[in-house]
């Protein structure tokens, strides 16, 4: 019987199945999880089309199978929920690496996505959802699974050998709660005409809220995000175009909509995951752009609150 567990460290779990085992990091992003298992010890050669560091074990490209890459573990941390045939993805690993091995996949929960009536965690840079039992169905032998995070994530260790074709049927059937969309609902309360909004955090999440406002007809005039690299572009989807908090005030604040009761800032925020996204008087948003280059200041900052 797999081992279940509802809160672990990564780093442990990666221990108890990989130490002292040479390991390939699918989709390793910046490196960051990588450059920490190698600090621990671990051999780990990294993966990843998007990399734009200088670690010499990263390759730059996309995951082939004919690319000669093989170890003794394969770690795969938030990419399944990007690929498309994420079946023949883990095949074509699996094939990689001589049909043997050990797997660790994290992924997002879709079952704490609706239990949490999470609507944001449905957007377009995600093509699959997954269950638990989904892997059980993937894999023959699953040495471990459970979740982090609080829940919002599920990760599972597997033996790559043992991959198949998931069987659906009636079993396997999900539907949304039908309460799911209701935080976004209250927002089709808002007046639709004479009022200016904007969206704080110009990432995915502002993404997907933008969408859904336009769909309701409740117009949106600009998204406002932190980071330099997004100014003066547009989101996908609804074309809105991506402003400085300095240049959004201006345009909110001028001489024909000048600051009053009535203005409104939609702001996402990180503080609540049952809140994701409230309404803030105009006024305010100098307070907020505030504090938030407070925090961003401080030892934790992490650069752009637009995610």
């Amino acid at each position: 019987m797999p081992i279940i567990k509802t809160s672990v460290d990564v780093t442990a779990i990666v221990r108890r199945y990989f130490e002292g085992r040479s390991l390939i990091e699918v989709g390793c992003g910046k490196g960051y999880f990588l450059e920490h298992l190698q600090r621990s010890g671990y051999q780990v050669t990294g993966i990843d089309p998007a990399y734009e560091g200088a670690n010499p074990d990263v390759i730059r490209a996309r995951f082939e199978p004919d690319l000669g890459l093989a170890a003794e573990g394969v770690v795969l941390r938030h990419v399944l929920e990007h690929i498309a045939d994420p079946i023949k993805f883990l095949a074509d690993i699996a094939t990689a690496n001589g049909g043997k091995g050990t797997v660790y996949i994290e992924v997002p929960c879709f079952d704490w996505t609706c239990h949490h009536r999470a609507w944001f965690d449905i957007f377009y840079e995600h093509v699959n959802y997954f269950r638990s039992d989904d892997f059980y169905r993937i894999f023959g032998t699953v040495h471990e699974a459970g979740h982090l995070f609080g829940g919002q994530y599920l990760y599972v260790v597997a033996d790559l050998g043992t991959l198949r074709s998931p069987a659906a049927g009636a079993a396997t059937a999900v539907e949304f709660p039908e309460d799911f969309l209701a935080d976004v609902k209250r927002f089709t309360m808002l007046p639709r005409t004479g009022k200016r909004r904007a969206i704080w955090g110009a990432a995915s999440k502002g993404v997907i809220f933008s969408l859904y406002m336009k769909r309701v007809g409740v117009e949106i005039d600009v998204a406002i995000d932190i980071n330099p690299a997004k100014q003066g572009k547009y989101l996908a989807a609804t074309g809105l175009r991506i402003a400085s908090p300095e240049e959004a005030l201006q345009s909110l604040v001028s001489a024909r909509h000048h600051c009053h009761a009535g203005d409104y800032l939609v702001c996402a925020t990180r503080s609540d995951h049952r809140n994701w996204y409230r309404t803030w008087r105009l006024t305010d948003l100098l307070r907020l752009h505030a504090r938030v280059e407070c925090c961003l200041r401080g030892p934790a900052g992490r650069g752009s609150a637009g995610n």
